[in-house]
């Protein structure tokens, strides 16, 4: 019996040991507040057998009232196991006395003979607001909250309201603008909905924060409440002056309402009741004044604004015949990256370039659009011999200085050695692990036995039938030979070969861009529809991707006979698709029409080019 007293004695005291290893004892006040408005201090410990709660010496506040205590229970049975929860909370309303920031030193409670120590809170007052020193004074000098009632539940614009903010309204093409709208209330609220304007004539980079805090300014004496709706970076597209409309928000405010007259009591904190009245808030539309670059522009400039830094770097520089070689270049810095048109290189003629793999590392961010550009080219030589592959050269624009700049970078020396013969070679250097085809020999050896013929003593030796059956397979042999031969030669021809399958590859990437299209997934519908495009025209006119532009896309077209419209109606594909990428959302309309577009223009295309 003594025995089982001392395990129930041991079981408590670890049931007690363990509970007051869980207390918490916390403390929880505004983050700012106006000079004499009333503020609620509140510490929370989760334990209903708290008391003898201590609060510090706080100066720079008046304690009107506290404390006032509360407790909260509540008991779960979850998979046949009971879990209580139990809380006990101490309010104090508390008054700024001056402007500053000041610390309100942690308080102590007792629970179960165990003293236990709260957080410190840091409360920082604003001056003190105009309409609550009014009120104040009215009513005798007892302070005010900011949170002022409006008769009829009329919500004035002075004290709710949003702006837009723009860094500057006159600025370069393709230098960006920040843009913030900010709601400011004196109320508690809520948005049913919100309507921002299109943007016309920028590209848009979105750096909202995901969750939506309020903070506390005072602007012409009033406090408010403010909060960041939207962030967003805004790079104009055309020069001139663009517009930009404004936005409409539906909102819910809940506003105080008190039965009775008279002065403001310390109890209207617990007493009072709230009513919801909406109200639509508006910004009106403001102008932006885009300036066009200047005229001096370098001849390798392709748009670049910002101030950018450029380098390069190759995989290996001595290899052998028909193994592949990777130059890599990154250009970083702050701009418009994501503009950016991949830089030339000018491989010699003996090389097999492939089309550029990009990879995008960029963060938008108040400071703009930050981070790289890498651009990894892949090329094969095909004969042995020493070559050079020149550097790049990047030009761009500095608004900060106003004057354009030019980078460049290093050459690289390649020795290629003899390819070993017969051998197939593949690249493992590229780093996109995109499937290359084989190269080397396209065509085996067949190989022969010799056959040793016994003359039969029969019938059948001599006979039609039997020269029949003699010459057949041979013929056969003949033909099939010429016929893989034939197939061997186009397969050996690059070029016709990515001629011929220039139909299939576009193709397949329309039919990837009609399931993007019905998803409506517009980034990667574009995307699809820009590589199907450029794939087509360079497979078909047999100008690699890094080499083709729109100029001598058209003089090419034209040489093959293409009407003017057919020319211009790939020029329209392209810039869409482009622009699109970048530019607010399009309409579903609009995707369709550029899909059904394209396929059109790659009919007509066939019609005109057969190979």
């Amino acid at each position: 019996m003594r025995r089982l007293n001392i395990l129930i004695a041991l079981f408590f005291a670890v049931v007690s040991v363990v509970r007051a290893e869980n207390i918490q004892f916390t403390a929880k006040a505004p983050g700012a507040v106006a000079k004499g408005e009333q503020f609620q201090l509140v510490y929370s410990v989760n334990s209903d057998n708290a008391r003898d709660i201590r609060m510090p010496s706080i100066g720079n506040f008046d304690v009107i009232f506290g404390p006032s205590a509360s407790s909260y229970s509540s008991t779960q049975y979850i998979n046949g196991k009971m879990s209580r929860e139990v809380a006990t909370s101490y309010t104090y309303i508390l008054i700024a006395k001056k402007e500053g920031t000041f610390t309100i030193p942690a308080a102590t409670v007792t629970v179960g003979g165990t003293k236990y120590t709260s957080n410190a809170v840091s409360v920082r007052v604003l001056p003190a607001d105009k309409s609550s020193a009014q009120q104040a004074a009215a009513q005798g000098g007892r302070g005010a909250s900011t949170s002022a009632t409006e008769s009829g539940a009329k919500i004035s614009n002075q004290n709710f309201f949003v702006r837009l903010n723009l860094s500057t309204k006159k600025i370069y093409e393709q230098q960006y603008i920040q843009a913030t709208f900010k709601v400011y209330s004196r109320y508690e609220f809520d948005f049913e909905n919100e309507k921002y304007p299109e943007f016309e004539g920028f590209m848009v980079e979105d750096y909202t924060p995901k969750t939506r805090q309020l903070t506390f300014e005072t602007v012409n004496g009033q406090t408010y409440r403010v909060g960041v709706l939207r962030q967003l970076l805004l790079f104009p597209q055309r020069t001139g002056t663009i517009k930009i409309g404004g936005c409409k928000l539906n909102a819910v405010v809940r506003i105080q309402s008190r039965a009775g007259g008279g002065g403001r009591s310390i109890f209207d904190d617990f007493f009072e009741t709230y009513q919801d009245v909406r109200k639509v808030l508006t910004t009106e539309p403001v102008t932006v004044e885009v300036l066009s670059l200047p005229a001096n522009k370098p001849a390798t400039f392709n748009g670049a604004v910002g101030n950018f830094n450029i380098t390069s770097s190759i995989n290996r520089q001595h290899l052998k015949a028909n193994e592949s070689v990777t130059v890599k270049v990154v250009i970083s810095g702050n701009g418009n990256l994501k503009l950016l048109k991949n830089p030339e290189i000018k491989f010699p003629a003996d090389f097999e370039v492939y089309d550029p793999k990009v990879t995008n590392n960029i963060k938008t961010t108040a400071a703009g659009t930050v981070g790289s550009k890498v651009i990894e080219y892949l090329a094969i030589p095909r004969f042995q011999g020493k070559y050079t592959i020149p550097g790049v050269t990047f030009s761009y624009f500095d608004p900060n200085s106003r004057t354009y700049k030019t980078h460049q970078t290093q050459s690289f020396d390649l020795q290629v050695d003899k390819g070993v013969s017969g051998s197939q070679n593949i690249s493992a250097d590229y780093t996109s692990k995109e499937s290359l085809k084989l190269l080397g020999q396209d065509i085996s050896f067949i190989k022969t036995e010799k056959f040793v013929l016994s003359k039969e003593k029969n019938y059948f030796f001599g006979s039609a039938l039997y020269w029949l059956l003699y010459i057949l397979p041979l013929l056969a042999f003949i033909v099939v030979f010429v016929i893989f031969r034939k197939n061997a030669q186009e397969n050996a021809n690059l070029v016709l070969m990515r001629t011929k399958k220039a139909n299939k590859v576009a193709t397949k990437r329309l039919k990837l861009a009609a399931k993007y299209l019905k998803e409506n997934k517009k980034d990667n519908f574009y995307d699809e529809m820009l590589k199907a495009t450029w794939g087509y025209l360079s497979d078909k006119l047999s100008i690699p991707v890094s080499a083709l532009n729109r100029d001598n896309i058209e003089s090419e077209l034209i040489k093959y006979g293409a009407a003017e419209e057919v020319v211009k109606t790939f020029h329209e594909i392209l810039d869409t698709c482009e622009f699109a990428r970048y530019a607010p959302a399009q309409s579903p309309g609009e995707m369709h029409q550029t899909y059904d577009k394209t396929v059109d223009a790659i009919g007509a295309m066939e019609k005109i080019i057969k190979k």
